[in-house]
């Protein structure tokens, strides 16, 4: 959770695209929506990169929720 959305108690989605490696790694991440804008795409793209996943062929969408429980 980035330190500003924390702060304020901001609760959030990111969607993203990409393609899954012969290694399990995503490739090619794209963010298709966020919401809202700016605050968690960079937190999602840098955790994105370090998922170990079932390579495919095809492309995959996955949906991010960051919510700040109380």
């Amino acid at each position: 959770m980035p330190v500003k959305a924390a702060a304020k108690k901001i609760d959030g989605e990111v969607t993203i695209s990409y393609w899954v490696d012969s290694d399990g790694h995503p490739k090619d991440i794209k963010i298709v929506s966020a919401q809202p804008k700016d605050i968690f795409e960079r937190e999602t793209l840098h955790a994105v990169k370090n998922w170990c996943l079932t390579p495919t062929i095809e492309r995959r969408t996955s949906v991010i929720s960051f919510n700040n429980a109380s």
